[in-house]
Parts: C-alpha cells; structure tokens; sequence
C-alpha cells in the first residue's frame, strides 16, 4: 500500500489503534523515495546563477563556443584559478542536453549528490552493517549545508568531494583487500582527477590520508610498497598528458603557480595570525551550525562504550584518524567554507551512526534526547507548513502554492512514529521532518526570494543589452569592472564570448565598459556614443555599465 494512504488509514485508528506498530521502517524508506524528488527538484532552476556557478558555466560556455577545450577562458583571457575537469563536465552537459539554462548543471549536481550516497552505502553496508551505511548516506542527503544550499547550486564541490570520498576508502581496501595494487592505482588515479578539478587539495588529502591508515593499522608498511610508484607514475602520466597539450596554448607553468597561490589564500600566511587564531575557536561552532541536525547526535561521544567501540572497529579507526587529520587543514584556514568539508562529512557521520545504532542498550538519557529532539524537528516540520505561509501572505505580499499544505499530512504523522529504543527509526523520521522543511522552503522561500533577488535584475539587464547587440561586433573593455554572472548570461543570450579587448577607433565597434575604462577612452581620444547604461556588481559594489559604440 501506498505509505501516505497507510498513514492517513492509521490515523482513522489512532489513539485507539496501532499507528506506531503498523507503520514499518520500510514504509518509512518508501516515504523518503517519495519526498526526495519534490525536496530537491521542485524550483531548482528558479534562480539565476550564483556564488561560483557564473564562473563555472561561462568557462564550459566559452570552451564550446571556442572548440579550445584544453585552453580555458574566462572573457576570453586563459583562466587559471580551476584546472579544467569540471568545465569538461559542464560542457558536456551542455552539448548532451542542447540547453543553457541554470537547471542543466543543478540537475547534475543533484544527481551526483544521490550517486554519492549510494557509493557510501555500499562502501560501509558490509563491516558496519546495512543500518549505518543507509543512515549515513541518508544523512549526508539532509544534512542542513547540502539540503539547503549545495544541493540548489551547480558547484564542483559535491563531485569532487564524491572522488575524495571514494580515494580515501581506496586506500583503506589497500591495507584490507587482496590485490592491493588495484587499489593503490585506484587511490591515484581519483588523486588526478580530484587534481585536474580543484588542484593542490587532492594531493594533500592523498598524502594526509596514507598517514593516516599507517597509523590506523599501526603499520608503516603501506607507505614503503613499490605500488605507489606505479600510482605516481600513473598520476604523472594524466596530468603529463593534459600539460603536454596546454603548452601549445601558454605555458603549464602559469598554472602551478595561480594553483599554489589559491591554496595560501587559505592559510595563515594570508590572513594573519589573529584571524586564524580567532578561527580555531569558531570552526567548532560553524561545523556544528552548518551540518545540523545530525551534529546533535555527537552525544553519543559522551559515552566511554562509543569511544571505545570506534578505537576496537577498524574501518571507524581509519575514518577517525582520516578526519582528524585532514580536518586540521580547514580548521587552521580562516577562509573555509562548509562546502569545502563535504568528502570529510561521511566519515564523521559513519562515526556517529557506528556506535549509536551498533551499541545496545544506550544510556537511558541519551535516548531519552533522541526522542525529544526528533519530535522538535517533526514538529517544526509541522509548524513550519502554516508558520511560513501566513508569514509571506502578511508580511511579504506573497501567497505561496496551495500544494505546501499537502505536506501537512506527512507532518502531522512523524510526530507519533517515533520509539524511544529504535534509534534506526528515529533518524529516519528526523531525516524525512527535514525533506519535508526543505519542500516548505522551495514552496515558499524560493519562488518568493526571486522576486526581490538583485542578481535577477542583473541577469535581466545583461539578457537585454545582448539581445540588442546581437549580430554586432561587441567587445568588453580591457579593465572594465564586471561580475561573473553579467558575463554568463551575456554569453548564453548571444552565443559569443564576451572577450576583454583594448579599445581601438574602429568605428561601429561596440564595447562594454565602466566609468574608469570611459575616461581612458576620453584621453586617447577615442570618439563614442552610449548607447545604453546598466547594472552589474564587482564583488558588492555597485557598478554602472556603459553601452557604447565607437564613432567615425
């Protein structure tokens, strides 16, 4: 029977008949396929690019546009900041599904999400059992940094992360399955294309993590086998190759070192002492907000059983001592997003779910605060259906889909399903309270949020300016100042990049520029008509537009 139709027949029955024992966890795991779809598909292309997405999507559009897809390009300049892996991806994406628009690489990035917590599943179903492995993954689903924000964003974190994830448990097997070397070549060849999306960072997790399985099995072994030889050479050979062919366009060199100075503007080095002092006091804090609800459940350390229980499992003795020590990177780095922990996030899940759910019976008061905070997160699941629709029709003139009080029925029931001594259940029913909360959000927050997104009236402003100037020789002015997302959709509205170009007297020539690129036009004489001003940003600032054509 469908779960939502078996629900609303128990409810007939309760109080006086058997809600909490009819509904099975399996009904429950129907219920999450449900709402998944809704939870992270519904409005997903509702919102211009945004954060990295501009730069992400106009370097894929540029490599189409060019055919130089081992060059990249950003305005026509070579781009340097990202090696080009997941540009490939994007343009791929692009090519395959005939569409520009915002939802193309959202979709992937959903899809990848799903693909990730299904590779951890099946990573961790056999030495810690089918319960952890399935809560871990979905965990990592409803996590509040991926649920609410990752997850609605094209961004290369999650795919990287998925290849850290899978090189950190390749290098695990090295010490624990026979034929060793297939993982040794496994762990490099996702170190190369873990370094071929976001450089440095793959390197320093394969290092750090080698460290870590030495210690884990109390063994150096691992680290003096000839297998790393082959793995380095193989790792040589993909990124020997891709040099190889970029040298005929500008020298690898470049890349090595805008790659080295990205990663120290992580470090102390770049953001002084006080501000990274002042950061390994806040990072606990932050990691805990950020990757809420579960981080509640690190309780469980309290208990000496779960910290003995991680020291005696060997795959949790790994992941302890890999998190430990790759984590240290981010804790000392002030500029750190929560986004950029995301191949760590597994292990430390798989670290809670271990002894929570492996370890019978629990302290009485620890699931005595399981129960009372999963029925704070069904209720506010519960509340937030009527809460966040009266909000937007009073206060924000804004009357969200009649579809949001669909989820009332599913809210209403979580609040009884819980069992004091079935944990599994418990975290299935937060993760759905969760799914259910981020519906609410796509219902209400999304759609309401664009009508008052400043980055729509800039996606609005560049769509028109490169409509009006299609079929016209058009140019962005040498050192004009222009955000990411006015050149993506200058680009995806005209079909031709948009590159940086040294104003000239060439009459009929139009050019995109600022205030400061005007005056220096001014100087040298250069005659101009504006044809049309509009917004962009640099950074935050405001910054005005100038369409202008060049006269004779």
């Amino acid at each position: 029977m469908n779960p939502l139709a078996l629900l609303i027949f128990e409810l007939m029955k309760w109080p006086g008949g058997s809600l909490n024992h009819n509904i099975t966890n399996r009904h429950l795991w129907m219920l999450v396929i449900l709402l998944l779809p809704p939870a992270l598909l519904i409005n997903l292309g509702l919102a211009p690019f945004s954060s990295d997405e501009p730069i992400r999507v106009t370097v894929a559009m540029e490599m189409i546009l060019s055919g130089q897809y081992f060059f990249p390009t950003l305005a026509g300049l070579p781009y340097y900041n990202k090696l080009p892996l997941f540009n490939w991806i994007v343009a791929a994406l692009f090519r395959l599904s005939g569409s520009w628009h915002e939802v193309v690489p959202r979709l992937y990035n959903v899809c990848v999400l799903l693909v990730y917590a299904g590779v951890i599943y099946l990573a961790f179903r056999k030495q810690l059992g089918k319960q952890v492995a399935s809560l871990t993954a979905l965990a990592l689903v409803t996590t509040g940094d991926i649920l609410f924000w990752d997850s609605l964003l094209g961004l290369i974190d999650i795919t990287f992360s998925l290849l850290m994830f899978m090189m950190f448990m390749a290098i695990f097997a090295a010490a624990s399955k026979p034929r060793p070397g297939v993982y040794y070549l496994a762990a490099y060849l996702l170190a190369s294309l873990g370094f071929m999306m976001k450089g440095l960072p793959s390197l320093v997790f394969l290092g750090l993590t080698w460290i870590a399985l030495a210690i884990s099995i109390r063994s150096w072994k691992p680290l003096l086998r000839l297998n790393h030889l082959y793995g380095i050479f193989l790792f040589l050979l993909i990124l020997g190759a891709y040099a190889l062919v970029y040298s005929r366009y500008n020298d690898p060199g470049m890349y090595l070192s805008i790659i080295w100075r990205e990663s120290s503007q992580r470090t102390v080095m770049n953001h002084g002492w006080w501000n990274t002092f002042s950061h390994l006091f806040t990072f606990p804090f932050t990691i805990g907000y950020h990757f809420l609800p579960w981080t509640l459940w690190l309780v469980v350390f309290t208990l000496s059983s779960a910290r003995k229980y991680v020291k005696e499992q060997s795959l949790l003795r790994f992941l302890l001592l890999t998190l430990g020590i790759n984590i240290v990177l981010y804790w000392t780095s002030p500029e750190m997003h929560p986004r950029y922990l995301l191949m760590l996030l597994p292990l430390g899940l798989a670290l809670i779910m271990g002894p929570m759910l492996s370890l019978k019976p629990l302290n009485e008061r620890l699931l005595k605060f399981l129960l009372i905070t999963g029925r704070i997160f069904a209720l506010m699941a519960l509340l937030s259906i009527p809460s966040l629709y009266l909000y937007f029709i009073y206060y924000q003139d804004f009357t969200p889909s009649p579809w949001l009080f669909s989820l009332l029925i599913p809210a209403l029931f979580l609040i009884f399903l819980f069992r004091k001594q079935d944990i599994f259940r418990t975290g299935i029913l937060i993760a759905l309270s969760v799914l259910i909360i981020r519906i609410a959000f796509n219902l209400t927050v999304l759609p309401q949020r664009e009508m008052h997104n400043q980055d729509l009236a800039l996606k609005e402003a560049a769509e028109e300016v490169a409509r009006a100037t299609q079929g016209k020789t058009l140019y962005l002015a040498w050192n004009t100042q222009i955000h990411e997302l006015t050149l993506a959709y200058f680009t995806r509205e005209r079909r031709e990049i948009l590159a940086r170009h040294h104003p000239e007297h060439v009459p009929g020539t139009w050019y995109v520029s600022d205030a400061p690129m005007l005056g220096k036009m001014d100087r040298k004489r250069i005659p101009y008509e504006v044809i049309q001003t509009f917004p962009t940003r640099y950074y935050s600032k405001p910054v005005t537009l100038y369409l202008v054509q060049i006269q004779p």
